[in-house]
């Protein structure tokens, strides 16, 4: 079976260890490690670091907690992993739905959210990194804290900072997302500073999703101009 990640055969090594408990309903416990990975490709040879998890799903609630090097991902939804994994399947099925139909309908696809909160920041030094940077991409420092509810809506906060992407390099990125009652708002800001060597250049995107429309506004600087928030 191919996976597609990957265009030549690559030789995986690891050593794990894994406990797993479960009584096949509503109790799911998966407490392990992944150790002494080595990937072989043509070419190059990789040994990232270990990678630590602990998941555990109940009747109430599901976490996550997966570590390696400098990455932390931490995850708290309320409900079972089915009851979240049915949330992501609304979800995407209104987004589809809406997008075919070409309306925005913001209260109905708000009631889709599962509750939820994720927490993830990433540098270069982990498994994960690794493993983006062989394909091409890379960040030197990640942060992603978002909250979602069916209630309260999205709200959080990502930034990237010296993003690479087909071989461009971005040095800031720094999105925020707020909700209230009628309205999601996001603000968006990526500059790359003087001393990039591709393009100086600071862009600002504003937005929002009311409940029946949308709205967006877009500048782009060739200086850095003077800023506060985001």
């Amino acid at each position: 079976m191919r996976l597609g990640i990957a265009d030549n055969a690559l030789d995986l090594g690891v050593c794990s260890h894994i406990d797993i408990d479960t009584n096949l309903k509503d109790h799911l416990s998966i407490l392990g490690n992944v150790g002494e990975i080595r990937i072989h490709s043509r070419n190059h040879t990789f040994r990232p670091e270990d990678i630590d998890f602990d998941v555990l799903a109940t009747r109430d609630t599901t976490h996550a907690l997966i570590s390696s090097g400098d990455f932390r991902l931490d995850a708290d939804a309320r409900g079972d992993y089915n009851v979240l994994l049915h949330h992501i399947k609304l979800v995407s099925q209104e987004m589809q739905r809406q997008t075919r139909e070409r309306y925005i309908d913001q209260v109905r696809l708000r009631q889709q959210l599962p509750e939820a909160r994720i927490f993830l920041s990433s540098g270069r030094n982990n498994a994960f990194s690794r493993f983006l940077k062989w394909k091409g991409y890379e960040t030197a420092r990640l942060l992603f804290d978002v909250n979602c509810s069916p209630v309260q809506g999205i709200n959080g906060h990502i930034d990237a900072d010296s993003v690479v992407a087909a071989k461009f390099l971005i040095d800031t990125v720094r999105v925020a997302v707020t909700s209230d009652s009628v309205r999601t708002r996001y603000q968006a800001r990526i500059s790359n500073n003087k001393r990039n060597p591709d393009y100086t250049f600071t862009a600002l995107l504003n937005g929002g999703v009311f409940e029946r429309g949308a709205y967006a506004s877009a500048q782009v600087f060739d200086v850095m101009p003077s800023m506060s928030g985001i």
